[in-house]
């Protein structure tokens, strides 16, 4: 069993508050999204850009069948 199994093993024990003070320990341990501003910036494009052409908007089907067409 490796350390990290034999680590949720016991702390799968602890109450639920002492598994919710560990696990936002634990997540406060690891760096936060990046998240810059031109990633934002092209969200926003983005954003305008369909409310001003809804017709471009496509289901999830349509863009897995697309991108399944690209990988060919």
């Amino acid at each position: 069993m490796s350390m990290v199994e034999e680590l949720e093993e016991k702390a799968l024990q602890l109450s639920e508050q002492d598994r919710a003070s560990l696990a936002a320990h634990l997540l406060a341990s690891l760096p936060g999204p990046s998240c810059d501003d031109d990633g934002i910036a092209e969200a926003e494009r983005r954003v305008v850009e369909l409310e001003e052409n809804p017709g471009m908007e496509i289901n999830l089907e349509e863009l897995e069948r697309r991108l399944a067409a690209r990988r060919e």
